[in-house]
């Protein structure tokens, strides 16, 4: 509303000058009101676009973020659920991994020690493995395919009910869950557990690091 009252206004100045005005002059300003009307226009859909596509991706995330449908304390499953051969990170770099990046930390107890975190991806699986000085361990892990092997039994794929029995507390636990987090005692890592049609299709271990 704004553009077309400058362009009426626009128009009732140059009309309140001499017949010598240029009327091309006044047919010019007309293209050019015209095309910054086209440019606003397009530049309201690109944001009624942008706006779409910000709320697709918020509702993916949204739609994909777990949500444990109940949590079980065992120390034994809430171990790194990954198979990792030692020396892990020897292993790992002669493994069959699509790419690997690399993070430099400072360490928090240590003055001038340079640790390190290794990501591993594998698709659209990754393990990242922790190093300092002393010792490498696995940080953090995700697997949605049977890329990975997996310990203690765990299989990609494998039903709901071979997995609870697995639990030493299956009795407490309810066959109608689906999103599984078990953890120590200590609260300090978790393994995520989603379990689709009744098959394990997602694995996510979250480790911990000082």
């Amino acid at each position: 509303m704004k553009q077309i009252s400058l362009f009426l206004l626009l128009i009732f100045l140059y009309s309140c000058k001499s017949d010598t005005r240029n009327s091309n002059a006044v047919e010019s300003l007309k293209k050019e009101f015209t095309e910054m009307e086209k440019q606003r226009e397009k530049l309201e859909e690109k944001l009624k676009h942008d706006d779409s596509l910000l709320s697709e991706i918020q509702i993916l995330i949204e739609k994909n973020k777990f949500v444990p449908d109940v949590t079980i304390i065992n120390e034994k499953y809430s171990l790194n659920p990954f198979e990792l051969q030692k020396p892990i990170l020897k292993n790992l770099l002669e493994s069959q991994y699509s790419s690997v990046d690399t993070t430099l930390f400072n360490n928090r107890h240590v003055d001038n020690q340079i640790d390190t975190v290794f990501t591993f991806n594998y698709g659209s699986s990754f393990i990242e493995i922790y190093k300092n000085s002393s010792e490498e361990f696995i940080k953090n892990g995700f697997s949605n395919s049977d890329t990975l092997n997996l310990n203690h039994g765990l299989r990609y794929g494998m039903s709901k009910t071979d997995f609870l029995k697995l639990l030493s507390n299956i009795d407490s636990v309810s066959n109608s869950h689906n999103n599984f987090r078990i953890q120590n005692s200590e609260i300090v890592q978790n393994v995520d557990f989603k379990f689709v049609n009744d098959k394990l299709v997602y694995i996510h271990f979250e480790g911990y690091s000082d």
